[in-house]
């Protein structure tokens, strides 16, 4: 009966240091808004373009003024196709987006298009077979009060963000999530992209807390479609 009582203690302690170790992380739950709004691109640098992709982003903001011009209106997957905007240009529009937060993932849910992301923190890896997707394959580790996001797998179609630049089927991503207190989140990220970029380079996005916040529903040409119904 010792014996007993002897493993029943041991797995209790073992719950609460797990629940403990749970709590200790960082709460990076809530309703978010990116900050300042209109931000299209995370650098205010010159991006280290290729020369496939510098020919690309010209061609993107060529008369960009002009809702005529040939750039724009040809290239863009989320105007012309109701195509998801993918990863990482999601963190850019001006729509809140909501982090869930558990011991195992953390997801993501963008009031744009719809948009949700699984971040992984179980420990497992990439799977070899992936593919490629909108939002590519996420797994996360805790690096002190920063969640690391390391993300694979996202398709070369998407502008990489709001300015018209773009990335290849190639891009590796590391977004470091954290709070800097209780009502700011600061996003950094690292995009490392050899056929796109001629080196790795980093950028940012910051976001507000929005207070008893919900996201809407927000679906790519809803209203087109609902318009063409007969």
């Amino acid at each position: 009966m010792t014996r007993v009582w002897m493993k029943l203690a041991l797995v209790a302690q073992l719950g609460c240091a797990a629940l403990h170790a749970q709590a200790s992380k960082p709460d990076l739950s809530g309703v978010w808004i990116g900050k300042p709004r209109g931000q299209v691109s995370f650098s205010k640098e010159q991006l280290p373009m290729r020369l496939k992709a510098e020919h690309d982003y010209k061609y993107n903001t060529l008369d960009a003024s002009n809702p005529s011009s040939p750039g724009r209106k040809q290239l863009d997957p989320h105007i012309i196709n109701c195509a998801p905007p993918g990863v990482p240009r999601l963190w850019l529009f001006d729509r809140p987006f909501e982090i869930v937060q558990t011991a195992e993932q953390v997801v993501v849910y963008y009031e744009e298009d719809h948009n949700f992301r699984q971040v992984w923190l179980d420990g497992r890896g990439h799977p070899g077979d992936f593919g490629h997707s909108w939002v590519g394959h996420s797994i996360g580790k805790w690096d002190g009060d920063a969640l690391v996001v390391d993300t694979v797998g996202l398709r070369k179609e998407p502008w990489f963000d709001s300015a018209g630049h773009m990335n290849s089927d190639e891009l590796h991503l590391i977004e470091r999530i954290r709070r800097t207190d209780r009502t700011h989140l600061v996003i950094d990220i690292t995009a490392d992209d050899p056929k796109s970029f001629r080196k790795t380079w980093t950028g940012q996005r910051l976001a507000e807390l929005v207070p008893n916040g919900e996201i809407r529903e927000n679906v790519t040409c809803g209203d087109r479609i609902m318009n063409e119904i007969p």
